[in-house]
């Protein structure tokens, strides 16, 4: 039966009275939505060009970003109503949060309705691509414009979802001011871990006299915080594992860094089950060694509140949400600040070898112009076989001797090898890994194999390259991306076996 036919509709009074024609407009609710949100004025999806070049950005835009976060005892928290909780789930996140699992290929169309929408109640989305590895992202967080007519700043909290492939695993943060660091120490993970989205609450769990800006607190289930867990758990069909970020002191020097837990008790490695052990394993390859919750008197505080995320978690698939506690030492190397700027990276013994910070894909990408560019400008037929071929080979062997016995003198041999060939043997610590090489390159007038090693691999494979492969950049970046053990770019006339 079509709408507006009913018995009482045949009373009703407008219609009874109109002088002139009558008609009704029915609307489901979907439609409803879509409508209020073409409404919104909006031009084309922001941008964020001008910072999209710099290494280790996310970190840096966190910092920067604390601003946005209303302060304890300010009051400035809002909590959403059921209407905009709706419309952020039906016409925001859920779209989003679908979006960034299979991204189409026309994205910039795909996002245009989305930009409008945000803009509306206050946010903007702004698309973010990582120049050297490629990688996207979407955040969706309050816009710096002025917001529309009704709209006031609520501090919601800002959501960060990667586009494409990544890890089943959601990081939040639910107190950025009140822990401190765990908002960069968030971003560091995101790309470390290779997570699929970082969600940060927008003001202090104190910024409120009534503590309703408690995003993680048992009796505070609304908020756009909750909603965006609600969201990206569900969609995930059950197989995303949360890591909610906490902060804490140790309460005595050679305690644990880290300590991870599931509100309940662990005392096997048999007990965590195949996710939370692929966790682990994650954990222990930045070199930060889990310790979990097993109902110690030591560990009794790290148990964890059973807040509304956890909740809906427990719900949707028991057992994967885990409250990842870090010492302040940690989030402190983590936002790159600390004592020592690298402490998750392996020092070398004192050999003089130099040491330098930098991005190892643009590194070698400048590298391979510049042969390119020799290449180009010489006679077809002129160049040479690789001169200082077994010298560069003496170096290399020397480098991967030292990476299985780590015995120090293999080093120091690599290292006078290196500068009799006239060559260079330096330390880089990759700003876009956190990871740490060794990279040897060969003299400056020679057309010897750049080799790099990596000083603490996640997988134990070697690439080996030929400069003139079309699939070199994207070896590079998974080199990198991958953790891979060694790599070599050779010259096409170098024969593999001078390895």
């Amino acid at each position: 039966r079509l709408p507006g036919t009913g018995r009482y509709e045949r009373r009703n009074v407008l219609r009874r009275t109109a002088r002139s024609a009558y008609a009704q407009l029915v609307l489901d609710p979907d439609t409803a939505r879509r409508l209020a949100a073409r409404y919104y004025d909006g031009g084309e999806i922001a941008a964020d060009d001008a910072l999209a070049a710099i290494d280790g950005y996310l970190i840096e835009w966190a910092q920067r970003s604390r601003q946005r976060i209303a302060a304890s005892g300010s009051e400035a928290f809002v909590p959403p109503s059921p209407t905009e909780l709706l419309f952020m789930d039906d016409e925001l996140l859920t779209p989003i949060v679908r979006l960034v699992q299979n991204p189409p290929h026309e994205l910039a169309d795909a996002l245009a309705g989305l930009a409008r929408a945000a803009r509306g109640v206050g946010y903007e989305l702004i698309l973010y691509t990582y120049r050297v590895t490629g990688e996207r992202f979407l955040i969706l967080r309050a816009s710096d414009a002025p917001a529309p007519a009704g709209v006031v700043a609520r501090h919601g909290g800002t959501f960060i979802f990667r586009l494409g492939a990544s890890r089943p695993l959601l990081l939040e943060v639910p107190y950025p001011v009140t822990d401190l660091y765990t908002f960069e120490a968030g971003a560091r993970l995101l790309e470390l871990l290779q997570a699929r989205a970082l969600l940060v609450a927008g003001a202090s769990r104190y910024a409120n006299a009534d503590l309703s800006s408690d995003v993680a607190r048992p009796h505070n289930p609304r908020s756009l915080f909750q909603l965006a867990h609600q969201v990206v758990v569900r969609e995930g069909r059950g197989e995303i594992v949360t890591l909610q970020l906490r902060g804490f002191v140790a309460a005595t020097p050679g305690g644990p860094d880290v300590v991870l837990s599931s509100g309940k008790p662990v005392r096997h490695e048999e007990q965590l089950g195949a996710r939370l052990a692929e966790l682990d394993e994650a954990f222990r390859q930045l070199r930060l060694v889990p310790r979990w919750y097993d109902g110690s008197v030591e560990t009794l505080r790290f148990a964890g509140v059973r807040g509304p995320q956890w909740r809906f978690s427990e719900a949707i698939a028991p057992g994967t949400f885990v409250v990842c506690w870090l010492s302040r030492e940690v989030r402190d190397r983590l936002r790159g600040h600390g004592f020592d700027p690298d402490p998750f990276l392996p020092e070398l013994p004192p050999l003089g070898i130099p040491t330098e910070r930098g991005n190892l894909v643009l590194q070698l990408v400048d590298e391979l112009e510049r042969w390119r560019a020799r290449d180009a400008v010489a006679t077809a037929g002129a160049v040479n076989p690789p001169a200082g071929g077994r010298a560069a080979a003496a170096v290399i062997e020397e480098i991967e001797r030292y990476l299985h016995s780590g015995n120090v003198v293999h080093l120091a041999q690599a290292l006078d090898d290196a500068r009799r060939s006239g060559g260079s043997l330096r330390q880089l610590h990759d700003v876009s890994s956190a990871r740490s090489y060794l990279l040897f390159r060969p003299a400056p007038n020679a057309v010897d194999a750049i080799f790099v090693a990596n000083l603490y691999p996640r997988l134990p494979e070697d690439l080996d390259l030929v400069r003139t492969d079309r699939r070199l950049d994207a070896e590079l970046t998974r080199f990198v991306r991958e953790g891979l053990r060694t790599l070599r770019i050779r010259h096409p006339q170098t024969r593999e076996g001078n390895r």
